[in-house]
């Protein structure tokens, strides 16, 4: 989880941060620092939402003042500009005020931000090997994880294919460009989707990432970048080599091995 910030300041420029959760910091100095920043930022955001409310609030009473000014001299009577202005000068005094208040906060918030920049320069060195752990921890995970789909999508394959022999030799295996489904007396597994393919590109990707992760890893330890041999543990193949593999149906006499077209 992250936490991001992109806020304008009163000279029409942006101060932005995109860090962890303050609770995924690991050093408490950094930590500390972008706590604070957040307090401010908070701050600063109600500062400015306030001045514009009162920015707001002075054109409306320059409405309001000018159709009331506007009444009375329509009326002949006396311009009440004594009361007017104060009216007026009772909204300009808080849109001051408002004003005051956000540029306060606006410099809390610049020293807040470089702060944390510099904060972070000094604990670069404790918490790039924090994160360096941290980094190896979760490419385990994720290998783990990809070794958890590997499992998971061949069974996945074997049942859906189970369900492709049942229905070719009871109700019919549907084939695709056939209206009828149709009926052999082969036992083989079926392919009947293409959802073990899907699970083998994302199998692919995973592996990609792992092995991107562990150059990138390898690299911010001082090795020269180079392509990784990434080895990820297979199961043990327990098919008996007379069982079929799962196998397409051909549009005419679903012989095994024939294409899907």
């Amino acid at each position: 989880m992250t936490v991001s910030y992109n806020l304008h300041s009163r000279s029409g420029g942006s101060l932005m941060l995109t860090l962890p959760d303050p609770s995924r910091i690991p050093i408490p100095a950094v930590r500390e620092a972008v706590e604070k920043f957040a307090k401010r930022a908070a701050q600063h955001r109600d500062a400015r939402a306030a001045l514009s409310a009162a920015d707001s609030a002075v054109h409306r009473a320059r409405g309001v003042i000018d159709a009331e000014a506007a009444d009375a001299a329509e009326d002949g009577g006396a311009v009440p500009a004594k009361k007017l202005v104060k009216k007026l000068r009772a909204a300009q005094d808080a849109l001051d005020e408002a004003r005051i208040e956000f540029d306060a906060r606006d410099t809390a918030l610049r020293k807040a931000h470089g702060r944390v920049i510099e904060t972070i320069q000094h604990h670069a060195p404790a918490w790039r090997a924090e994160a360096l752990a941290h980094a190896d921890a979760e490419i385990l995970r994720v290998t783990t994880a990809r070794e958890m789909l590997r499992k998971a999508g061949g069974d996945l394959d074997e049942s859906l294919s189970t369900l492709g022999l049942l229905d070719r030799l009871t109700d019919g295996l549907k084939v695709r460009g056939l209206l009828e489904p149709r009926i052999d007396r082969v036992p083989a597994l079926v392919a009947v989707d293409s959802s073990g393919m899907h699970v083998s590109v994302a199998l692919d990707a995973i592996g990609s990432a792992i092995g991107e992760a562990l150059e990138t890893l390898d690299v911010q330890r001082g090795a020269e970048r180079s392509t990784p041999d990434v080895i990820v543990p297979v199961a043990d193949e327990d098919q008996i080599d007379e069982t079929p593999a799962p196998v397409s149906a051909d549009l005419g006499d679903l012989t095994i091995g024939a294409d899907d077209e």
